[in-house]
């Protein structure tokens, strides 16, 4: 605006009245009042002031009105800049709402110019990223300024877009309240350049990955003992490693891009053909054990499918197979020895346990009483089992003859023999036995003797028809079973001559006590006639000592016909126990009435412990007391004058009650104590006094009843006997 026209007209008007003002004074006479004249002269020098700051004022107007020019004209420089900048820009409230926004952000999000501000920049937000796009903006309306944050925007109708933001406040307030400024960068063309170049480089480090774990995978591949190869689906070679074409004798060259069947015609319906196809049409793993028809062992092969087709592993496993059959054998061979006693059936089970398994035929001939014969006799097809039979009975056995079983049986070494016309001549003289042997497979055979303890007991004779021969493998398989089946021969006949020296004591013992022990009888009953019921008269001192003698050794010895015929009864087991509730107490206190005179006799201590709170037993009582006695009695018999013995009992545990017998006595060696309950054994300390069969006796009574007895001594410390019986059923 321009107000100087009636601004100045004013101040002229003014100075005017000023002027007239003076000359009315000047008329009036009061020209000489000085104060008059000074204020007209202050209110003209204001005049002159105000025209100077209207001036100024003037000056201002015009620089401000110029300046209004130039700022309108980078208000519209600056709205054309933003408007039309390449680069998409927004104005946004603190909350993140539009309120201005250029063409390029429009055309970006594909939203009119015009409808653009009061819209949300969130709404166009990818879904799963609105909750960091809301962090950032919270972050720039606190006053930090976020660069180069990337987020994707979905616009509408339109594909999702790759941006890279950066947002700063705005440094004034606008009419509306704080602004954030943004700056929208369109990354997606970078980011898919950088996710190409990204995929080339992964690619790239795949590609060398996996070149460098193919050369690792050949260098181990090549490494292995194992033999591997690898099948296209159809059916060809793509690799072979070196131990295969070791395994196979083929070079591998002439194998890669051949078809397997056509390399390996043999392959084609054996046991490996299903585990291979298994694992190329069923796409399973597959793990199998077969007879490689190509190397002829047994091999364990194992299949997998691959992206591309098939890879197998397969490996030697002759000897592991052969381990195993061998064991499976041995174990059949056990099966058939054990439980057997009786020679020939269990001769005859073993033959049928080898033949089929490692023989074809198998034939057993026992040495006995300087007579060889064939006792088991068996083969592999049971239709051939008979007539193999009449033609071995009928070759005849010469022990001094070239026979190889006779040759095994008189040098006791074992001999491994092919089907060759001289080793069957020796073993079939006669020509029609011989064409039989041939008829029933002999190609190769095993001969081994069966050896215990030193002697040879007969011969196990293995034959093989037409295929795989014997080798030394095989034949330390056999030895190890003629081993077995000589200790189980030896066994059988050890058995069977306890068994018949068992009976030989049985008769004699039956003599013992039947026609000896009544004779003794009537000794004894003379005896004592003599001895007790004699006119003293007729007897002078001498006469009645051997009366006695003859009474006391007659009562020796039928005490130790009882013994005998006690310990054999213990043992067969004919002995019946009368169980029932016995008194620890009583029965000590009865035992030991029995030897107070004999103790008071030798000036030994004799005393009973019976203990505290000590449960009632379940026992036959006679046996007790004679377990007892016989501690007792020994006890007695090895402790010197002026020695102790003790006899007591205590609770043993839950369920058992323990007895001891205590003595001063000299003691046991150490050495004798293993054998201390043997019969018939005497230590030293025994003297000869009797037949040893006394502690024998009380521990056949001990453990009949599920006891226990042992012994704790030592050479001049005295020797305690202990023995434990059940306690009555119910008690505490």
């Amino acid at each position: 605006m321009n107000f100087e026209p009636p601004f100045q007209a004013r101040i002229n008007d003014a100075r005017a009245r000023v002027a007239v003002l003076r000359r009315r004074v000047e008329e009036s006479g009061r020209a000489g009042d000085s104060v008059l004249g000074e204020a007209v002269d202050e209110l003209l020098a204001a005049l002159e002031e105000l025209e100077v700051s209207d001036e100024e004022l003037r000056a201002q107007n015009e620089t401000l009105a110029a300046t209004q020019l130039l700022v309108e004209a980078e208000r519209q420089r600056y709205a054309d800049l933003f408007h039309f900048a390449p680069d998409p820009y927004l104005v946004t409230g603190s909350d993140g709402t539009v309120r201005e926004a250029n063409r390029a952000a429009a055309a970006l999000l594909a939203v009119a110019e015009r409808s653009f501000p009061g819209k949300p920049l969130s709404v166009f937000v990818a879904r799963n990223e609105v909750r960091g796009f809301r962090e950032q903006v919270n972050r720039a309306a606190r006053g930090h300024r976020v660069d180069s944050f990337e987020v994707t925007l979905v616009p509408r109708d339109g594909d999702p877009v790759r941006v890279a933001c950066t947002v700063e406040a705005a440094a004034h307030p606008g009419p509306d309240g704080p602004a954030l400024r943004w700056l929208l960068r369109d990354v997606t063309e970078r980011r898919r350049a950088d996710e190409a170049e990204s995929r080339a480089a992964a690619e790239h480090a795949a590609r060398r990955s996996a070149e460098e774990a193919h050369q690792r995978l050949a260098a181990v591949l090549e490494a292995t003992t194992d033999g591997f190869y690898s099948l296209d689906p159809a059916w060809r070679f793509t690799y072979v490693n070196g131990s295969a074409e070791r395994l196979w004798g083929r070079e591998r060259a002439g194998l890669l891009g051949r078809g397997f069947w056509e390399a390996f015609p043999d392959a084609a319906g054996s046991p490996a053909e299903p585990a291979l196809r298994g694992a190329m049409e069923g796409r399973r793993v597959e793990r199998v054990e077969v007879l490689s028809p190509q190397l002829g062992r047994w091999i364990e092969l194992l299949a997998f499918p691959t992206g591309d087709g098939v890879s197998v592993f397969f490996h030697d496993v002759e000897e592991r197979h052969r381990s195993e059959a061998g064991e499976h054998l041995l174990a059949a061979v056990g099966e058939a020895l054990s439980g057997e006693l009786e020679v020939e059936e269990m001769l005859r089970r073993l033959a049928r346990a080898a033949a089929g398994r490692v023989a074809d035929w198998c034939v057993v001939h026992v040495h006995d009483d300087g007579r060889l014969g064939a006792c088991g006799i068996a083969h592999a097809d049971p239709a051939l089992g008979g007539p193999l039979e009449e033609t071995l009975h009928r070759v005849p056995l010469d022990p001094a003859g070239p026979n190889p079983v006779c040759v095994a049986l008189r040098t006791g070494l074992p001999a491994l023999l092919a089907g060759t016309d001289e080793v069957l001549e020796a073993a079939f003289p006669d020509p029609v036995q011989r064409s039989e042997a041939r008829a029933m497979g002999a190609e190769s055979a095993l001969v081994v003797p069966m050896q215990a303890r030193g002697r040879t007991l007969g011969v196990i004779t293995l034959v093989r028809g037409p295929g795989e021969a014997y080798g030394p493998d095989d034949l330390a398989l056999a030895g190890e079973i003629a081993r077995r089946a000589a200790l189980a021969v030896d066994n059988a006949r050890l058995y069977h001559a306890a068994r018949a020296a068992t009976r030989a004591r049985e008769e004699v013992l039956a003599v013992v006590s039947h026609d000896l022990r009544n004779p003794l009888n009537a000794v004894l009953l003379a005896a004592i006639i003599l001895d007790e019921y004699s006119d003293a008269e007729r007897w002078n001192e001498r006469e009645r000592q051997q009366v006695r003698t003859i009474r006391n050794a007659a009562e020796q010895m039928g005490s130790l016909i009882h013994d005998l015929v006690e310990v054999v009864a213990l043992e067969s087991g004919a002995r019946v126990l009368h169980l029932d509730r016995v008194e620890p107490a009583k029965a000590m206190h009865a035992a030991a009435e029995m030897y107070h005179g004999l103790a008071s006799e030798k000036g030994i201590a004799l005393t009973v412990d019976a203990g505290a709170d000590v449960p009632d037993v379940r026992a036959d009582r006679a046996r007790l007391l004679q377990v007892l006695s016989n501690l007792l009695g020994n006890a007695l018999k090895f402790t010197p004058g002026g020695g102790s013995v003790t006899i007591g009992a205590a609770r043993s545990g839950d369920a058992a009650v323990g007895f001891y017998v205590a003595d001063t006595g000299p003691g046991v060696d150490p050495h004798d104590l293993p054998r201390l309950f043997e019969r018939f054994w005497q230590g030293q300390r025994g003297g000869g006094l009797g037949l040893g069969l006394g502690l024998a006796i009380a521990k056949g009574i001990v453990d009949a009843h599920g006891g226990r007895i042992w012994v704790d001594s030592s050479p001049g410390r005295g020797s305690t006997f202990f023995f434990t019986l059940p306690t009555q059923q119910g008690d505490g």
